[in-house]
């Protein structure tokens, strides 16, 4: 009786050795996973591009909107501004609000001065400031 005893002990002491490496194992794979999430940090989101909105939006929303008159006027606009070319009634504080939070997360919309928006895909020049420098910088030839 007693080598059944000894054969069910060493089993038990087999499986809590199979236990602590499992736990072991799940730690180191834990830790792994952390540091992703801490890289995914520094990695930009996928919305970011210049094909974001086409990912991102959906149709007919206040930002689908707002993002086809900023791409339109090719400059960062004012709330106030912004407001007349979205088609539909919309109200200042929900374009603001909705536009806030893509800007919050870094998704498609800027935000270069208090309650202005622009495009993400501009960079820190947008498309109408472009164009206003390559004609500064031509001018002197035309004199």
């Amino acid at each position: 009786m007693n080598s059944a005893r000894r054969k069910v002990e060493n089993k038990i002491t087999v499986k809590n050795e199979e236990i602590q490496e499992l736990k072991r194992r799940i730690a180191i794979i834990s830790s792994e996973i952390n540091g992703m999430k801490e890289a995914l940090k520094y990695i930009p989101r996928d919305g970011t591009g210049k094909d974001a909105a086409k990912k991102i939006l959906r149709s007919g929303s206040i930002a689908e909107k707002a993002y086809k008159a900023l791409k339109k006027t090719g400059k960062p606009l004012y709330i106030d501004d912004l407001l007349p070319l979205i088609k539909g009634k919309k109200d200042r504080t929900s374009v603001a609000n909705v536009l806030a939070q893509y800007t919050r997360k870094n998704e498609i919309f800027s935000r270069p001065a208090a309650n202005t928006f622009g495009l993400l895909e501009w960079g820190d020049t947008p498309p109408a400031e472009k164009e206003k420098d390559e004609d500064n910088e031509t001018s002197f030839l035309q004199d």
